[in-house]
C-alpha cells in the first residue's frame, strides 16, 4: 500500500501533506480539486484516498458519492480532511461511506494512526476478496463435475430407460433383459444423484439405523403427499409384517388433529409438502408429543434438511426415497 491520493484545494496544506507521506515512504499523487481527483482515482491505482470537505467546483461529499457509484469504495479507504468537525459533519461523511476523518491541522501521529486503520481494512479487504475468489473456483469445479455427472450419469440412463420402454411394452424387447436393463439403469441414476448430493452438499451426516427399545410397532402412519409414494411404502411395510396397521395421509395438519385423539406407533414423515411441511410438523409436536417415534422418509438429500430432521428429539431416523425393505427390516432388527 504506497500509493496515496491528496484532493485539496489549499495548495500548502496539499503539498505540505505530500512532503510528509513522502518522507514516511508513500508515493503521493496530487489533485487541486475534486474533479481532478475523481479524475486521477478512476484512471490511476490508488491505495489510499486523502480528500478535503470544501473545495469548489465538486466538494469531498460528491467525490465520495461518485467514487462509490463506480464500487471503488469496496477497495480503497477514504479519509476526509477538514479544518473542523462537528458531529453533522461526520456522521454525514460516515453515512456516505467515509473510512475517518482528520482535522487540520494534521500531525503526524494522526495521520499515521488512520493510515495503519486504512492498511488494515484494506488488508481485511483484501483477503475477503482472496476467499471469496477462492470460493468461487471451487464452486465451478463442482458445477462442472456436476454437469459431468449428470449428463452422463442422470440424463444419459434416463435417455436409455425412456428409449428402452417402447420397446419392451410392444414385447420387441425381453421382458426379463429389459427389466433387468431398467433396474440396473435406476441403480446407476442413483449412484450418480448420490454423487451430486455430494459434491453440492457434502457427505451426508452419519444417521443410527437402529430402533430404541421401547415398545412393539403395530400401527404406522405414512405422511406424505405424493399418493403413488404411500402406496409404495404402504405395500412395503406390508411384505415386511401384514399384520401391520398402516394408514397413509396426504396432509400432515389432518394428522395434527388425529393426535388429539390417538397415535401411532411410528410415523414416516415426508420434508416437503404443501400447507406444511414435514419440519413444521416436527416443530408442531415438539412439546405437545415428544414421545411419538417419527422416520423422516423423504427425496431431499440435503445435509441442512438431514441436521435439522435429527435435532427434533422424535426423529429416530432419516430415509431417502423410495422406502427400502432392508431399511424396515435393519431397523427392526428382523
Amino acid at each position: 500500500m504506497k500509493r496515496i491520493l491528496i484532493i485539496e484545494d489549499e495548495q500548502n496544506i496539499r503539498e505540505t501533506l505530500s512532503d510528509l507521506l513522502c518522507l514516511m515512504g508513500y508515493d503521493v499523487l496530487q489533485a487541486s480539486n475534486g474533479k481532478e481527483g475523481l479524475t486521477l482515482a478512476l484512471e490511476e491505482p490508488i491505495d489510499i484516498i486523502l480528500c478535503d470537505v470544501n473545495m469548489p467546483e465538486m466538494n469531498g461529499y460528491e467525490v465520495l458519492i461518485a467514487l462509490k457509484n463506480t464500487d471503488l469504495l469496496t477497495y480503497i479507504p477514504f479519509i476526509f480532511l477538514t479544518a473542523r468537525s462537528t458531529m453533522g459533519e461526520l456522521r454525514k461523511g460516515m453515512d456516505l461511506g467515509a473510512d475517518d476523518y482528520l482535522t487540520k491541522p494534521i500531525t503526524y501521529e494522526s495521520l499515521e494512526k488512520a493510515l495503519n486503520a486504512a492498511k488494515q481494512k484494506k488488508y481485511h479487504i483484501a483477503n475477503q476478496l482472496n476467499g471469496l475468489q477462492n470460493q468461487l473456483a471451487e464452486e465451478k469445479t463442482k458445477l462442472e463435475e456436476v454437469k459431468e455427472i449428470n449428463a452422463h450419469g442422470v440424463r444419459g440412463k434416463l435417455a436409455l430407460m425412456q428409449g428402452m420402454i417402447p420397446f419392451i411394452k410392444t414385447g420387441k424387447f425381453p421382458l426379463d433383459r429389459g427389466l433387468n436393463i431398467l433396474e440396473a439403469s435406476g441403480k446407476e441414476m442413483d449412484k450418480s444423484i448420490n454423487q451430486i448430493n455430494m459434491k453440492v452438499n457434502g457427505a451426508k451426516p452419519e444417521v443410527n439405523n437402529k430402533m430404541e427399545q421401547g415398545g412393539s410397532i403395530n400401527s404406522i402412519w405414512l405422511i406424505d403427499d405424493d399418493l403413488i409414494q404411500n402406496w409404495l411404502a404402504k405395500t412395503i411395510l406390508h411384505e415386511v409384517n401384514p399384520k401391520w396397521d398402516i394408514i397413509g395421509f396426504s396432509s400432515a395438519i389432518k394428522v395434527l388433529e388425529l393426535l388429539e385423539k390417538e397415535r401411532p406407533d411410528l410415523i414416516l414423515l415426508d420434508i416437503n409438502m404443501p400447507e406444511m411441511s414435514g419440519l413444521e410438523f416436527l416443530e408442531s409436536i415438539t412439546k405437545t408429543h415428544p414421545n411419538l417415534r417419527v422416520i423422516m422418509l423423504s427425496s431431499s438429500v440435503s445435509s441442512s434438511d438431514i441436521e435439522k430432521s435429527l435435532s427434533y428429539s422424535q426423529v429416530i431416523n432419516y430415509w431417502s426415497k423410495p422406502l427400502k425393505e432392508n431399511n424396515i427390516k435393519e431397523l427392526l432388527n428382523y
